[in-house]
């Protein structure tokens, strides 16, 4: 049998997590049961998971009824801005196809559920960014400059430590795991493997767009998820920036992930656009949905048994 985990929904709680050995013995799950997948966030009835539902002998629905389904499923997608909660989780978290909208969706969700912390820490943010910027006009007006560049590097290096610990905190929310403030200044171990890759990243991107600008965005888009990476899969410089161009293979992922890329800068442009207050609600949001784009490209990537089909639908309206 397979050794993969899985959370299982009680009353809308997971419990867990249990291998597929286990999930099977348990005598209060149904077909009908809600799993999931550790690490990922696509929560189905237990009789939507291939792999589960033969172990049990449910009856495999036909090709029509499965097309209905997903259709139904993509259906209720639409309007993740919703106040009243959704009953079904499975309508947005168990479409196949790769789109940031249904990325923001399941985002919309836990933003709805953690609203206070997520604002708290967005807030955090904002005045560390305020007070450090203040503190720095202070010492570019009295300090010199081999002083004011000892504060830039200090300053750049703070900001990227900072960053990770955002990460895991967007990566612990999407997981269903508990989290605190304390996971922002978790991730110091990091912080060299991600400057690295960062400035990489950068040296690549620019050269790119300065020489060749479609094929600087494409760089962009096949390395962009590097800093996911270090944090989620604990990989290096060199080595998140390879999986990233791993997963992100084939011309429809890429497609999507360009699109994921500019949803989330047009959401974010118009937060600026609202006094930059509406940040507080939009960077923590668009930030939900492209940790859960990622893990959606990773699960993609390295499905059990075989490798990804390069021809997976993509989805934008």
């Amino acid at each position: 049998m397979s050794s993969k985990q899985w959370w299982v929904y009680s009353d809308d709680e997971p419990q867990g997590p249990y291998t597929t050995e286990q999930l099977l013995e348990l005598d209060w799950v149904t077909l009908e049961t809600r799993v999931c997948p550790v690490k990922s966030a696509d929560i189905r009835p237990l009789q939507e998971f291939s792999e589960l539902r033969t172990m049990v002998g449910a009856p495999q629905e036909s090709a029509d009824q499965s097309e209905a389904a997903m259709e139904a499923s993509v259906g209720s997608t639409t309007d993740f801005f919703k106040t009243e909660p959704v009953t079904d989780e499975a309508a947005f978290a168990g479409s196949s196809r790769l789109s940031i909208f249904v990325s923001l969706s399941r985002a919309w969700e836990i933003f709805k559920q953690h609203f206070f912390f997520l604002l708290g820490i967005t807030a955090l943010y904002a005045l560390l960014a305020l007070g450090l910027s203040y503190l720095g006009e202070q010492i570019f007006l009295t300090g010199g400059p081999v002083v004011m560049l000892i504060w830039y590097i200090a300053y750049s290096l703070f900001f990227l430590f900072i960053q990770l610990g955002y990460i895991k905190i967007y990566l612990q929310l999407l997981d269903r795991q508990p989290t605190a403030t304390s996971e922002l200044f978790s991730q110091a171990d990091k912080l060299w493997a991600y400057l690295a890759a960062t400035i990489l990243f950068g040296v690549v991107s620019i050269v790119g767009l300065i020489f060749f600008v479609v094929p600087g965005i494409y760089l962009m888009v096949r390395l962009f998820f590097y800093d996911f990476l270090i944090v989620d899969q604990r990989l290096g410089a060199v080595e998140s920036l390879q999986e990233s161009w791993k997963i992100t293979v084939g011309f429809n992922r890429q497609l999507a992930a360009l699109a994921a890329i500019l949803v989330v800068y047009l959401i974010n442009f118009f937060g600026i656009m609202m006094l930059g207050i509406g940040l507080i609600i939009t960077l923590p949001l668009t930030a939900l949905a492209l940790v859960d784009f990622y893990r959606r490209l990773v699960e993609l990537s390295e499905p059990p048994g075989e490798s990804a089909p390069d021809n997976q639908e993509i989805w934008f309206d």
